[in-house]
């Protein structure tokens, strides 16, 4: 399968949905953004079809690089109908394997390229970049969010974490979907609302499941002080939906397995190791 087929979704993805996610802004201001963020989209997905052809997989990230191999595995056998190896099952059984899903099932849609992964990485970098738009529009003036719109597309190191199958860009596509999507529901406080800011997070879990627990945390603090007062009552109100909240996990079973997967990983040991590679 060519290049064509993935190149040709990204663009068909990411041009009506920035469009749509920018309505809020002034016509001029909108088409000014567009014309931004385009060119930093076909530049994202030129550099991550040469690095894809010319750069080796391991100088990106050692993790990412296995997923990405252990993924293409696994597509491979399930489009010729094989039993699928043992170095797929294990990850499949992992404590993130999250990422492992996602390459697999990209593989498995648009061929067994290099490439592939790396396109739609540009796809969530860019759309995270239309989000942190989003975000800053209501605190800034016009001609600081056009230059920040500047600066972000084409800052290098942001532009190197794009074209780049590295699980940091998902992840940090999901926190900032969540965050966006959770002060929506401060300002709407309608159950839809908060169903839509769950979303991103339920897939967090099986990528980055300690940062749901931190972005848990975060969110019941910014439901106490987006209060007009801090009220007993408002507290109480909070401590409650936390309850429910954890309640609720547990009975789907998500609790168990967030308990066993910090068993699994809140050593000394683990801890010593992402030291290290830190």
């Amino acid at each position: 399968m060519s290049a064509f087929l993935p190149l040709a979704t990204v663009a068909l993805l990411f041009i009506p949905l920035a469009w749509w996610m920018l309505r809020s802004f002034p016509g001029r201001e909108r088409s000014v953004l567009m014309r931004i963020l385009l060119v930093g989209l076909i530049v994202r997905m030129g550099l991550s079809f040469l690095f894809s052809i010319y750069v080796d997989p391991m100088s990106w990230d050692k993790d990412a690089a296995s997923y990405i191999r252990h993924g293409k595995i696994l597509a491979e056998h399930l489009h010729s109908g094989r039993r699928v190896p043992e170095g797929p099952k294990r990850l499949v059984r992992a404590t993130h394997p999250g990422y492992f899903y996602y390459c697999a099932g990209l593989y498995f849609l648009f061929g067994p390229q290099d490439y592939v992964p790396g396109f739609f990485n540009v796809l969530l970098g860019m759309l995270s970049i239309v989000i942190l738009l989003l975000l800053i529009r209501p605190l800034l003036a016009w001609r600081v969010i056009r230059n920040s719109a500047l600066l972000i597309t084409f800052f290098p190191s942001i532009i190197n974490y794009h074209v780049f199958p590295l699980k940091d860009t998902l992840v940090f596509f999901l926190v900032i979907s969540t965050l966006y999507l959770y002060i929506r529901f401060l300002r709407q406080r309608s159950l839809i609302s908060i169903l839509f800011a769950a979303i991103p997070l339920f897939f967090l879990f099986f990528i980055r499941f300690y940062l749901v627990m931190v972005i848990g945390i975060v969110f019941l603090l910014m439901l106490v002080f987006a209060t007009r007062e801090m009220s007993f009552k408002s507290i109480i109100r909070t401590m409650a939906g936390a309850l429910v909240t954890t309640v609720l996990l547990f009975s789907l079973g998500l609790g168990d397995q967030l308990i066993e997967r910090w068993n699994k990983q809140a050593t000394v040991k683990h801890m010593d190791r992402m030291r290290e590679g830190l």
